[in-house]
């Protein structure tokens, strides 16, 4: 056949794959293999439509025939790049696209799948320059965008990331992508209700989506509304029964809730369903304790962690789940193992514990606090806040008690307990100077006074006292005295070293990347120790309680009625039950907060000497430093 009529061919092929229609683009390009089978075009569409398919290998097939005919046919160069980072090995997939940009400086496509292999192999800063340039050279490019954002999510320039997010959501406003991808982003800077924003729009792009129906319950949960958050499960459900996400969640939200069983259930028809799930094997062994009639669900994960597919992700929570099973069977060195290889993936998924220069940050508005907040500070600012005793804080390091206090105090029948109520949290961080710059400025510290008490209030109207039991509160009592100077505070102290190892072995679902280091928790810890140091010396003894974990152990009536006494309240015999509390706890205390008082967790660091390590300067310390 006649040249003019194998270019007819391909013109037909070409038309057919604008229009979207594959099947004819497969007929034509197939017959103009039979008659000339050296025809790249034809091999480039067809490897174009094998790509659509993600039918990886058939595109690699295509791929190597167009390369070995023409080395540098940079479309498949490219394209090789994209394949080999798919096959997941990006390390390999670098060179081609380079050969693909010396030799088309402008192509913006390689650009993009040039950072995106970077990415994948930890270069970020690369990656972000890859993504920036291909945006520089088509500014409309929304995938590049969308990988930039990413990128600069892993370098925690999370301002950068959210503009460059939204830049996409203006660019292509029905990409639910970009919405996810913020979304998640927001929840991570706990800010859920511009996340819940995002994920309701994703929802109503995709109203038949079982994903977009759980990213909205998984913010509800996070925020502690477990039972809002099940309506969305339930949707789920209903959409696809045999969603092992679906079941998943639900069995968090029950376990939220309070239904054990349930819960159980739940997490065990999602292994059923997706055997390789790591997040339902971690829901399922930290809502019991684990005992040796549960040896074959250990050794199915330990399996498992041998199966070389697990994202990384799936392997740190794999780890964390044997980590703590391992301990329940007083296993201490298995479990220290799966601890230790467990925290070190997570700190890698999260690009270190932190981000440059931040600790010395962090050290410095630390000792800015201690040198503002001073007793001639309260002196020569009174009556900036408002007589509001409403709020207790309850402050202290995770793993310290404060859930179990929380749950104590919230069987009175005139304490409701709010959470960990991120507020000022929040506050500091959106604040120019943070909650010190806010105090000196008396209208805007009584403003947010009122707002928090509305905010409060509003959780249980008929209550006389709320909770907010978000622990790193203790950084901020400084201003807290000051805004709300009625206000009570109980401080939950435990033994350090059992503390720090509690943060080190607990497997949160979602972990503070400081508590994924012996280093990071020991920093973290006396922080917290010279804060509250500084704290004894500024707050009234009628404002601030302090209460040992080991002693509510040993002698819970009698340090529960000093609780309730340091309160203001008539003694009420429910708060000896709090096993019977049906409140939401949405912690890794969850489980053991339900349970009577056990004392097993006094000295459990002895479990743990050998691996100590850095702990160790613990044991010459005293409980406060």
């Amino acid at each position: 056949m006649e040249a003019n009529s194998i270019d007819s061919l391909i013109s037909a092929a070409a038309d057919a794959f604008r229009e979207g229609n594959m099947a004819a683009v497969e007929r034509f390009c197939n017959r103009i293999l039979e008659l000339d089978a050296s025809r790249l075009d034809a091999l480039h569409l067809l490897r174009l439509i094998a790509n659509g398919k993600g039918d990886l290998e058939q595109e690699l097939k295509f791929l190597k025939r167009i390369l070995s005919a023409n080395p540098d046919h940079v479309e498949s160069l490219n394209g090789l790049g994209d394949a080999l980072r798919k096959q997941g090995q990006p390390a390999l997939g670098i060179e081609p696209c380079l050969r693909a940009l010396e030799l088309r400086p402008s192509y913006a496509n390689a650009y993009n799948t040039l950072g995106l292999c970077y990415f994948e192999t930890g270069a970020l800063s690369k990656a972000a320059q890859c993504f920036e340039r291909a945006i520089g050279l088509v500014p409309t490019l929304v995938a590049a965008y969308v990988n930039l954002g990413a990128a600069l999510k892993k370098l925690e320039r999370n301002g950068d990331a959210i503009r460059c997010y939204r830049k996409v959501i203006q660019l292509a406003p029905n990409s639910s992508e970009a919405q996810e991808a913020l979304g998640l982003l927001l929840v991570q800077l706990h800010r859920p209700q511009e996340a819940m924003d995002c994920f309701r729009k994703v929802l109503q792009m995709n109203p038949s989506s079982v994903k977009a129906h759980l990213l909205v319950a998984d913010t509800l949960q996070q925020q502690g509304f477990s039972d809002k958050a099940y309506a969305f499960v339930q949707k789920a459900l209903a959409i696809n029964p045999n969603s092992g996400q679906a079941h998943c969640m639900l069995g968090f939200v029950k376990v939220d809730l309070g239904e054990f069983e349930a819960g159980k259930a739940s997490f065990e028809r999602s292994i059923a369903l997706l055997p390789d799930q790591a997040d339902a094997y971690l829901g399922l062994v930290t809502s019991k304790k684990i005992t040796n009639d549960d040896l074959p669900l250990v050794n199915q994960m330990e399996m498992l962690l041998r199966d070389h597919h697990l994202t990384p992700t799936d392997q740190a929570q794999l780890h964390s789940a044997l980590a703590k099973s391992f301990d329940d069977l007083k296993e201490y060195e298995k479990a220290m193992t799966h601890a230790d290889e467990g925290n070190r993936i997570g700190l890698g998924l999260e690009g270190g514990a932190r981000a440059p220069g931040s600790a010395e940050a962090a050290k410095a508005y630390l000792e800015k606090t201690i040198a503002t907040f001073t007793p001639d500070y309260y002196r020569q600012h009174p009556g900036l806040g408002i007589d509001s005793e409403l709020p207790i804080f309850i402050v202290g390091l995770p793993r310290s008690g404060t859930t179990l206090l929380e749950q104590i105090l919230s069987c009175h029948s005139q304490v409701a307990a709010g959470g960990e109520l991120r507020f000022w949290d929040d506050m500091n961080a959106r604040t120019p100077n943070h909650l010190i710059g806010l105090a000196s400025d008396p209208a805007a510290t009584k403003s947010a006074a009122e707002d928090y008490v509305r905010r409060i209030s509003s959780l249980d109207p008929a209550a006389r006292f709320v909770i907010d039991k978000y622990n790193d509160n203790f950084f901020n009592l400084g201003f807290l005295h000051l805004a709300l100077p009625n206000a009570r505070v109980i401080h939950c102290r435990r033994n350090p070293l059992d503390n720090c190892v509690s943060l080190y072995m607990t497997p949160f679902k979602r972990k503070n990347p400081l508590f994924r280091s012996r280093e990071g928790i020991l920093d973290y810890y006396y922080q917290h120790s010279k804060l509250m140091a500084h704290w004894r010396k500024i707050l009234p003894p009628e404002r601030l309680l302090e209460v040992d974990y080991e002693e509510v152990v040993a002698n819970r009536e009698e340090v529960t009625r000093r609780v309730i006494a340091f309160c203001g309240l008539e003694w009420e015999g429910s708060c000896l039950r709090h096993e019977e509390n049906k409140r939401v706890v949405n912690t890794p205390s969850k489980w053991q907060a339900r349970q009577a008082v056990y004392k097993t967790s006094v000295e459990r660091w002895r479990g743990y000497e050998p691996w100590l390590g850095a702990f160790r300067e613990l044991m010459e310390k005293p409980r406060e430093a």
